[in-house]
């Protein structure tokens, strides 16, 4: 059943004039109260109608049903649509927000700048905003409850609070399903949608992360759960669902919402802490013939350009998803999958497809500094199936059907609009676990178990495509539970990996030249090659780190490869050294994080490079992934007078104490540039870093390198 507080509202317990709240608040009468007696709340977790007793009462229809077979064939049943024909007013919207404002609202006011906008451009009777807010404990400018749930009314410029306050998570499918079916009944409209507003970690992290409930969060299976509980109040499908939210465009996600909506709307990658323009949204919608295309092709217009006023526009990825062709796709990609597991039975051709996939570009991070979401481009992972499939085209053709609209900057200009989980870094089985219980292609699933276990050296040939079938059937939404994948326990990243294999090791030659060979079957397991550059810092016996380059030179045929180090390393301008880890690469330039306190609080400077300038420029901040699996929106521009002081990963040699190098408190001018800058003198240790296919690495031993006071470099030993 639902919670107590939808019953309230139900009962006509609300209140009928609002609540007055701050001066942001004015007194609108709420729609008529519904009669419980023709209507019930139905659960939304078991799939079977609630215990009341009215004849009226409407019954679920069968849950997605997506049954696929070992032999390659595949069906797809989506729940039916069992509400009532709405007489509402022709052109009304009514626009359901899920706002959960977490650590975005109670540390950077985030959702109430929003629900300013939402208040400022619903001029009109003929919009209507009606936002739940809960999941934080402090909310500003008199808007929310702190640290509990609260319901609003925004139109006609007057926002009203309903007189409720309740204590539900956030990321519970019960708070979500029970705002959404008290929701279409209070307040119909012609067009009806839904956003989910906060965090978001991806497919398998999922959205909306609740701060009082231990950042609670609803993953993809709970999105399911509660969009199916509103199936028999609607007589039609959403316009659109919205997720103002990171990383929340996947497959997944589209498989999942495309019972339940015309388009999904969301971002591949990070988006900036200002997120999503409502002005820009109710306008479009008041002053044309707006429908979920025309409203999804705004967010992204509106997203993209908001970013460029702020400077952001490099990392945007918003896209607006046609669900109506997700069920093509989903035949398509899984047909396709079958294909390459059939022709890559050799395991060079196996590696090969790995290999490039895990090139495909990537959203999130994804290193050891920032942590790992393991979300990467679905056209990047079609594209790596070329050669093993004759069906590549076709899917990239589905895909593109897909893929109504998007806005994406130079970072991921190359983008597909959707992405898909793939374990960059294999480290849980509870990943795959919930990947296996929410994948729409078991044969991509099954291709997922074979890179897991031939990162364990097991044989690839001949291995048994069954994992993902039960007496030779798949049936979505199910899992073998831990115990399925508890082998990945056995995964160990060591640094030193067995599959990355020489023909000529590292070594000085005799200019100088720090330099190696992969033999054949190294260049087959290997997927990047950078170098990292460490300085001693002789008064503390300490081993400070600058960080990583992409500065190596070589030979992608031969396999030869050599050092570019020329002793200068981008850095402030007052000539300190950044520490610089690689966020990620364009066909224009390279992408940097930087650990530093801004300001005194901690955070990443995002740094970008053109492959053609000797410098770099400052585009924001990111705080990176949370420890809890969410991922933190970028922030805005750097300001003047900014105070930026450098962080550097360091080692005591004495006592092997990892710490925090602190460098000096330099004061920021907007629009200075980082330029390369000589290295000072002193001693440093460069290494190269070379990755597997399976997110180990190996680590070659240091050469030691001396600069002198004017900026000669000699090479002291190996």
């Amino acid at each position: 059943g639902m919670f107590p507080f939808f019953l309230r509202l139900l009962l006509g317990l609300a209140s009928q004039d609002g609540t007055e709240t701050a001066d942001t608040t004015e007194t609108v009468d709420t729609a008529e109260t519904l009669d419980t007696t023709d209507t019930d709340i139905i659960g939304s977790d078991t799939g079977t109608s609630g215990s009341g007793t009215s004849d009226t009462d409407p019954v679920y229809s069968q849950s997605l049903e997506m049954t696929a077979n070992e032999n390659g064939s595949m069906s797809i049943i989506r729940p039916v649509l069992l509400g009532k024909d709405s007489d509402a007013e022709k052109g009304t919207w009514t626009i359901f927000v899920y706002m959960c404002g977490a650590d975005l609202e109670s540390e950077y006011a985030a959702a109430s700048y929003d629900i300013m906008e939402m208040k400022k451009a619903a001029t009109s009777d003929r919009i209507r905003f009606v936002v739940m807010t809960g999941g934080s404990e402090k909310w500003h400018y008199g808007f929310g409850t702190p640290g509990k749930t609260s319901i609003a009314v925004i139109t006609d410029s007057k926002y009203t609070m309903l007189d409720y306050e309740g204590t539900e998570s956030m990321g519970s499918a019960d708070t979500l399903s029970g705002f959404l079916t008290w929701g279409v009944q209070e307040y119909p409209a012609e067009h009806m949608a839904v956003i989910l507003w906060d965090h978001g970690g991806g497919s398998i992290s999922g959205i909306c992360f609740d701060e009082i409930f231990f950042n609670d969060s609803l993953s993809l299976a709970e999105l399911d759960s509660a969009f199916f509980a509103l199936s028999p109040y609607l007589s039609k499908k959403l316009d659109f669902i919205g997720l103002d939210a990171c990383i929340m465009s996947t497959f997944e996600t589209a498989a999942i919402l495309s019972s339940y909506a015309d388009y999904m709307i969301g971002s591949q990658e990070v988006e900036y802490t200002g997120g999503w323009d409502y002005s820009a949204l109710a306008e479009h919608i008041l002053s044309s013939d707006a429908d979920g295309a025309s409203c999804a092709k705004t967010i992204c217009d509106s997203f993209y350009d908001d970013t460029a006023y702020d400077g952001k526009t490099s990392t945007a990825a918003m896209a607006a998803i046609d669900l109506s062709k997700t069920d093509a796709l989903i035949f398509s990609f899984n047909s396709m999958m079958n294909d390459v597991i059939v022709n890559t039975e050799d395991p060079e051709d196996f590696r090969s497809v790995v290999k490039k996939m895990r090139e495909s570009d990537n959203f999130g991070g994804n290193n050891d500094i920032s942590g790992y979401t393991n979300m990467i481009d679905l056209g990047g992972v079609i594209e790596a199936c070329d050669g093993y499939s004759e069906r590549c085209g076709a899917v990239l053709d589905n895909l593109f059907d897909c893929v109504y609209y998007s806005s994406t900057g130079e970072l991921h200009g190359n983008s597909s609009g959707l992405s898909v989980y793939f374990p960059l870094k294999i480290s849980s089985p509870s990943e795959l676990m919930i990947f296996e219980g929410i994948t729409p292609s078991p044969y991509y699933l099954v291709f997922l178990d074979r890179y897991c276990r031939s990162s364990h050296g097991e044989e690839t040939a001949g291995y048994d495509t069954s994992v993902a079938f039960t007496n030779r059937k798949w049936n979505w939404g199910e899992t073998g539970g831990y115990s399925k994948w508890s082998y990945i326990n056995d995964y160990i990243v060591t640094g030193s990996s067995p599959y990355i294999t020489f023909k000529k090791a590292p070594h000085l030659d005799e200019k100088g030249n720090f330099t190696f060979t992969l033999d054949e079957e190294g260049m087959s397991y290997t997927s990047g090659i950078y170098a990292s550059v460490l300085q001693y810092i002789e008064e503390e016996d300490d081993i400070v780190s600058i960080g990583e380059t992409y500065d190596v030179g070589g030979d992608d045929e031969t396999g030869e490869y050599w050092d570019y180090f020329d002793g200068t390393w981008l850095s402030l301008p007052d000539g300190q050294n950044l520490c610089l880890h690689i966020f990620g690469m364009s066909d224009e330039g390279i992408y940097y994080i930087s650990p530093v306190e801004l300001n005194n609080a901690f955070t990443y400077l995002i740094i970008h490079q053109g492959w053609d300038d000797d410098y770099a420029v400052i585009e924001g901040t990111w705080n990176g992934l949370t420890d809890f699996g969410a991922v933190n929106p970028e922030g805005n521009e750097l300001s003047d007078g900014d105070l930026i002081t450098p962080l550097y990963e360091a080692q005591n040699l004495n006592t092997d104490e990892e710490y925090n190098y602190v460098g000096e408190t330099y004061v920021y001018r907007k629009g200075e540039k980082i330029s390369y800058m000589p290295l000072a003198e002193g001693t440093y240790y460069y290494m190269f870093t070379i990755e597997d296919i399976y997110g180990d690495y190996f680590e070659s031993d240091f050469v030691v390198y001396e600069i002198d006071e004017d900026g000669t470099i000699w090479y002291d030993e190996y």
